[in-house]
């Protein structure tokens, strides 16, 4: 399953969508209407070492994989000022409750390559690419 938006008068919304196989030709199937697309308005420039206010190998060693993953969330919403209700297009992917789910839930026994599923799931919740500490302390977090 992915996210697909689709435009309708000017404005994007986003689909959870599942591939199916029919007469030997690929369909995309909409599981699940997701919301209406927003973009950031303002970003304060807040840094994720500023928001937790310590160490940021001490913080690393103190938390669990999912306390990280949702202080990065609080973190964004925080920074761009978000409506934790509402579905924003961040970076490469799309923040919002099911992508920050996913993330949470992401168990890499399930997955063939666990390094490219997490770095795509990453991307798709909107996280930041350029802050490379945190997705690496993430990923070793799951091991």
């Amino acid at each position: 399953m992915f996210l697909r938006t689709k435009k309708v008068r000017g404005y994007e919304y986003v689909y959870l969508v599942r591939s199916e196989y029919r007469s030997g030709k690929v369909k995309q199937k909409v599981i699940k209407y997701l919301g209406k697309a927003n973009l950031p308005e303002k970003d304060n420039g807040l840094l994720f070492k500023d928001f937790i206010a310590e160490d940021f190998s001490e913080y690393i060693k103190r938390v669990t994989y999912k306390d990280f993953v949702a202080d990065v969330s609080r973190w964004l919403v925080n920074r761009y000022s978000f409506d934790e209700r509402k579905i924003y297009k961040l970076n490469e992917g799309y923040f919002c409750n099911f992508t920050i789910k996913k993330l949470m839930s992401f168990d890499p026994s399930k997955h063939e390559d666990p390094e490219r599923e997490f770095a795509k799931t990453y991307l798709n919740a909107g996280f930041p690419r350029d802050e490379k500490d945190i997705f690496i302390a993430l990923f070793l977090k799951l091991k």
